[in-house]
Parts: structure tokens; C-alpha cells; sequence
């Protein structure tokens, strides 16, 4: 019978008196996987930072594997518990090498005291990684690390800080299928060699199912479903626990009128050549969709259209007049940029009425003055419509989930009368339901004669979002392909499976 490390009871919390985590009852064990399951804004990830030391102002018990009742009411105090926390975002030090970093709090001393003992740390981290099958170059910079290596350091970290509850949030969004399975891998020793017990938040159950242990499903702040694994589990059946219904029409139809040509890319080039020659236009109330296999390349590409990167040579025009490559001007003139990373997107530290209003106040208004009522009215507003759950305008952004997130960068444009829309992976890493809330939106903008150019590497986005697409390959656009064409079906698969 395995030994019980943590118990949770009746475990609530409100933000901005709000209720987002309600009569929450759970118990955790060591040598176990547990994945804590859920659509954007089910609270899983409040719950766990609860234990992580996040909120400190719950209410309920925390009573670790002695019986002793806890209060944790800071990220030091769940550390000395036991309790580690990986978020999605990769918090480290960039100028330290990976010793340095692995260590650090936690320095072995040499004789005479005041000197670090390094030789016994490369000793120690020798046989982490051995027994792993780890290789990491600990001298090196972390800096200079790729994203599997960061979190595999992460976890190093933790497990030397004599770590006794992993929790693991959505840290593969960004691995390829070889790095999940090589992660996938080390939770596997950690759960049989370490006395650890791993909790791992997802909303994507497919490729964590083969490890798991056990499912908990949260809905709405509440613990909606609970099973013990074996073998495989039964996909339909969970997501239906978690939206409700089994997604499956997941593009909304367009019903936009299309109208005249109001943007154009002329014979775009980079210095590097990595762009060259392209040549499009977008007409009002279209998505002209973008993709290639070089994500790099992409992403340059995107961020050249909405004047953050400068070509050597080539020119945008809207409404057929020439915009001066300059990205203030191309916000000001009304063509927008939606970065990948969802933190760029956003002011984390600044409340949701602040963020949707800050471009109107930039470059829709002469004056200075700001009208906070006004802004959180607006704020407001879009919370309602957007269905943003248990919120209020002064909530702070920090306090979203990602889908909620994506949806008030994209809404933060509305009042400042962005004409086009230059999305990059728009909904990468989100779950079925707020990709299909981000879908309406852009329908939405399109009815109003609005315009959208969609960079994806997602194959079913593509084809069920775009009225036209183009193919970046070698930095050459090859452009005008038609969705419904079963032919443009085949040339995508090509592209994005190299």
C-alpha cells in the first residue's frame, strides 16, 4: 500500500473575491503519478499553487504524510515541506552555469567553510544523471541550454532539495515527441527510485496516459472526477468528463462577406535571405493563412508583416497607400501583431481594465488623461462577453489561465480600431474549448470587415480557419492554395510533416 504524503480538506479560494477553487478534497502518494486534468480556467493550476505557496489566503487543511496540519503561506515554507513547482514559464538564471544553478541554496561546503566545495558537487550531479541517463554539460551556461535541458535541471534541483511533491505544469508544450517520451522516461525512475510523489497538470491526456497512475479531473474549481489508472485510458470518456461533450466540430463556419484588397506585401526581403520575393495581399473579412516548416523563418516573416522586423527591401501598403516600416505606425495606421508567447502579449502585473485600454490611451486618443471608470466598464465588458470566468476588471492579468489570456490580447486591439490582425500560432497550447473560444473571436472580427493573416504550423486549423493559404518555403511564398482543395490537403501534410 503505498504511503500517503499529503492530504488536502475542503481546500477553498477566492481572488478579487471571486471564488476559484471551491470544497476541494484530495489526497497524494508517494511513487505515484498523478495528473491533474482540466480545461483553461478549471483551477488546477490555482490548486496546486496553493501548495506551492502561492496564495496563501485559502482557507481549509493541509495535512502532511505525519499528521501534521500546515499552513503554507509562502513559496519558502512549501519548499521546506517538500514542495516544488515547475511552472510554464522557465524561471532561471541565465549567467550561471548549471552547477551553479543546481545548487544554489544549497552549496556543499568545503573546508575551510567559506569555499564551495565544486568537486563534490560534480560528483553528486555524476550520479544523478548517470543513474538517468542524463547528458548535461554542467560547466556550461544555462543560458546556452535547450528548453528539455532547462526543465530536466529544474528537476535536479528539486530532487536534491530533497523534494517530496514534483508538481509539473504543462511543461512539455513546447518538446518534440522525443523529448516527451525522454521526460516521460526520468519521471519514470524518479517514481520508482526517489520516494517522490509527481503531479502532473494537463489538459492533454494522450501522451501522458501510458505513465500515469491516477486521474483527477477538475471543473470550474471543484474536483468534478477521480480514477486510479490501468492501462490505457478511455479518452472520449475524459474529455467528455472535462468539457463537457467530445469536441469534434471545432471551426466555426465563416460567414464574412469578402470585400476589397486592403493589404499588401510587395517583394518583402530580409538581409539574411530568409525572406525573399514575397508577395500577398488579404482582402476585408478574410484569413490568409501562413505556414512553413521552418518555424524561425515564420516567425520572421510574421513579425516583418506587422513592421517589428525591417525588410532590406520591399513595402507594405494598406488601402493601396505605402506604411512606413516603423512598428508605432503600423499600430497606429491599425495592423496588429499576437506574438506565440502569450507573456509578451500582456502587462502580467497589470490588471485586465489597464490592458485592454492601454493601446486606445497609446494611439487612438490625444489625451493623457486616463478614465479608469471608463476602462473598467470596458474591461467589464469584454469579460462578459468573452465569457471569461471569475474575474472582474481589476483582476490581474498574472491571475489568468492561457486561454483567458489569449482572449483579452486579442480583445485589447477592439477599442483601438485595429483593421488587421497578424496572429502567430494564435492557439498553440491551448485545450479544445478555448481554441474554439479564440476561433469565434476571429470569426467576430472578420463580420466586421476586419482582416486576419493566421501563421500556424496546425494542419486542421489551417484548413478549417483560412479561405486561402500560403506556403513558406526556403523564405519563398508560394501563395493562393485553396483549403477545400484536396490537393492543398496533400501539399500541407508535406510541408509540415518535414
Amino acid at each position: 500500500m503505498k504511503e500517503k504524503i499529503l492530504e488536502l480538506k475542503n481546500i477553498n479560494l477566492k481572488i478579487d473575491n471571486v471564488p476559484v477553487i471551491k470544497n476541494v478534497f484530495l489526497e497524494f502518494y508517494l511513487n505515484e503519478i498523478c495528473v491533474i486534468a482540466g480545461a483553461n480556467a478549471s483551477g488546477k493550476s490555482v490548486l496546486m499553487k496553493i501548495l506551492a505557496g502561492y496564495y496563501p489566503t485559502y482557507t481549509g487543511e493541509i495535512i502532511l504524510s505525519e499528521k501534521k496540519h500546515v499552513h503554507i503561506s509562502d513559496i519558502n515554507t512549501a519548499c521546506r515541506m517538500g514542495t516544488y513547482m515547475l511552472n510554464h514559464e522557465i524561471q532561471l538564471i541565465p549567467n550561471f552555469t548549471v552547477e551553479e544553478y543546481i545548487f544554489l541554496g544549497q552549496e556543499i561546503m568545503g573546508n575551510p567553510h567559506f569555499f564551495v566545495n565544486k568537486k563534490r558537487h560534480y560528483e553528486l550531479l555524476k550520479v544523478f544523471m548517470d543513474k538517468m541517463d542524463l547528458k548535461i554539460d554542467v560547466k556550461k551556461k544555462v543560458s546556452a541550454l535547450n528548453e528539455w535541458e532547462k526543465r530536466i535541471i529544474q528537476i535536479l534541483k528539486a530532487l536534491l532539495a530533497d523534494c517530496k511533491v514534483l508538481v509539473l505544469d504543462e511543461i512539455t508544450e513546447n518538446f518534440t515527441d522525443a523529448e516527451v517520451q525522454r521526460l516521460f522516461n526520468v519521471l519514470q525512475y524518479i517514481k520508482k527510485n526517489k520516494n517522490v510523489c509527481i503531479i502532473y497538470i494537463s489538459y492533454n491526456l494522450e501522451k501522458i496516459q501510458y505513465i500515469v497512475d491516477r486521474v483527477v479531473i477538475m471543473k470550474e474549481g471543484s474536483v468534478l472526477y477521480r480514477q486510479a489508472v490501468k492501462g490505457t485510458m478511455d479518452q472520449d470518456a475524459l474529455m467528455n468528463n472535462i468539457y463537457g461533450a467530445v469536441t469534434t466540430n471545432r471551426y466555426p463556419v465563416n460567414r464574412s462577406h469578402l470585400g476589397r484588397v486592403v493589404y499588401r506585401a510587395q517583394d518583402l526581403n530580409s538581409s539574411d535571405d530568409k525572406i525573399r520575393n514575397v508577395n500577398f495581399y488579404v482582402r476585408s473579412g478574410e484569413i490568409f493563412g501562413i505556414t512553413g516548416s521552418n518555424s524561425n523563418d515564420n516567425e520572421i516573416l510574421s513579425k516583418m508583416l506587422a513592421g517589428i522586423e525591417v525588410p532590406e527591401q520591399g513595402l507594405i501598403t494598406l488601402d493601396e497607400y505605402p506604411v512606413k516600416h516603423n512598428v508605432n505606425t503600423f499600430i497606429r495606421k491599425g495592423i496588429v501583431y499576437l506574438d506565440k508567447d502569450i507573456g509578451i502579449n500582456l502587462f502580467d502585473n497589470m490588471n485586465i481594465g489597464y490592458n485592454i485600454s492601454l493601446p486606445k490611451y497609446c494611439f487612438k486618443l490625444r489625451s493623457c488623461l486616463i478614465d479608469e471608470k471608463d476602462d473598467q466598464w470596458i474591461a467589464n465588458f469584454y469579460i462578459d462577453s468573452l465569457d471569461v470566468k471569475n474575474v472582474q476588471g481589476k483582476t490581474n492579468v498574472n491571475a489568468l489561465c492561457r486561454g483567458d489570456k489569449q482572449k483579452i490580447a486579442i480583445a485589447k486591439w477592439i477599442p483601438a480600431d485595429a483593421r488587421i490582425y497578424i496572429f502567430n500560432e494564435p492557439t498553440a497550447h491551448l485545450d479544445n474549448i478555448a481554441k474554439i473560444d479564440v476561433y469565434n473571436m476571429m470569426n467576430a472580427l472578420l463580420l466586421q470587415g476586419k482582416s486576419i493573416i493566421l501563421f500556424s504550423t496546425d494542419l486542421m486549423e489551417l484548413l478549417g480557419m483560412s479561405n486561402r493559404i500560403g506556403i513558406l518555403r526556403r523564405g519563398i511564398l508560394e501563395n493562393g492554395l485553396d483549403p477545400g482543395n484536396k490537393e492543398t490537403i496533400q501539399v500541407l501534410e508535406s510541408v509540415l510533416e518535414k
